[in-house]
């Protein structure tokens, strides 16, 4: 549908409206308020919104650390049907020779990233105190999000951190480490989200309380459990697609889930293929897969009556990771050919709301 570029206004001044101010990153091409994130960050009080223009370019985020201040943050997803549907990589530095990944920190607590990449994945930093209240919601990792402090075999403790329809597109190690031996992770919650690989957890530690929902698991390597030394999580309305290797951690409730090469006792379904509409068995995860179900078992057999996997639930998945909270501008023409100083544009905009499939 066309709309004015009055759509995009009034969801602006209605975000303005909440006292907090809205600013604008892009390394590429211009036309926004700031270029570096970094200085964004530094400009912003605390609730305010950055948004993230896609980009050809990384941000690059040069703070061993961490993420320090609490802010809503989005961009466009990580396959935007859209013209020049570039996207927002959040990148970070080798710190402690731990590797390159974006870090958080505790200060930070309540940040909202929403259609963010990481292409080196995301740690905790070295920083005292409790990680808590983060939400990354429609984002995709392209390496390990560990929870574990860089460069050391302790952690920080967790609490209230929310992964919601994110893609985890790492196919070399764990998707999500927990982390080793003194970590305490509470109120960790993993909602319609695509797994390659498995979650790690810690070989001594069973204080987690953790919730996986509507999931699906993609990984093929029976050697390793999709719950790898992990204790006391509650697993329901997920798919197990390629694994026969579930767990070797101990405490879990299982409801709801789909097997499709193992036995399950009820409430799980095993031995049961979900039959995805678009899906190449084996495969792992692809932005041209549809992870919809068809079997009719799967299509009502969730806790919730909706269909188990990632289109599951209340929440909304998509393979563009388009943000929900926003329309989305699929294009922008300037009808003008030539216009006169003090002149007017004619500008025709194309926009929708977000894919949600």
């Amino acid at each position: 549908m066309k709309n004015s570029i009055t759509i995009i206004l009034a969801f602006f001044l209605m975000m303005n409206a909440s006292f907090a101010t809205v600013r604008t990153v892009s390394n590429f091409m211009g036309g926004a308020q700031y270029t570096d994130i970094g200085l964004a960050i530094t400009a912003s009080a605390v609730g305010d919104t950055l948004i993230v223009y896609g980009s050809p370019n990384a941000y690059a985020f040069s703070s061993c650390s961490g993420w320090y201040k609490n802010l809503v943050v989005y961009s466009s997803g990580f396959n935007a049907q859209k013209q020049n549907a570039y996207r927002a990589n959040f990148i970070g530095d080798n710190c402690n020779n731990a590797g390159s990944s974006f870090r958080i920190n505790p200060a930070g607590s309540g940040t909202r990233f929403y259609g963010i990449e990481f292409p080196n994945g995301v740690r905790f930093t070295e920083s005292s105190g409790t990680m808590e209240n983060y939400t990354l919601e429609h984002c995709k990792f392209n390496n390990l999000v560990s929870l574990e402090k860089v460069g050391q075999f302790t952690v920080l403790s967790s609490n209230n951190i929310v992964f919601s329809n994110c893609i985890f597109d790492y196919d070399l190690g764990a998707n999500l480490g927990l982390g080793n031996f003194t970590t305490v992770t509470t109120n960790l919650l993993i909602t319609n989200c695509v797994f390659d690989t498995y979650i790690l957890g810690s070989t001594s530690n069973g204080s987690h309380t953790v919730t996986v929902d509507h999931c699906v698991f993609l990984y093929t390597d029976n050697g390793t459990p999709l719950f790898f030394n992990v204790y006391n999580f509650l697993i329901k309305n997920s798919i197990f697609m390629n694994n026969t290797n579930l767990t070797n951690g101990s405490g879990h409730t299982f409801q709801n889930n789909m097997a499709r090469l193992f036995p399950m006792t009820a409430p799980n379904i095993g031995n049961t293929n979900p039959a995805f509409v678009n899906y190449t068995l084996g495969s792992l995860y692809s932005n041209t897969h549809n992870y919809n179900v068809t079997n009719a078992t799967a299509l009502t057999g969730a806790t919730d009556n909706t269909q188990i996997g990632v289109n599951g639930g209340t929440t909304k998945f998509n393979e563009s990771g388009e943000v929900l909270i926003a329309p989305v501008v699929r294009s922008l023409i300037i009808n003008n050919t030539t216009i006169a100083p003090s002149g007017t544009i004619n500008v025709q905009i194309n926009a929708t709301k977000p894919n949600d499939n």
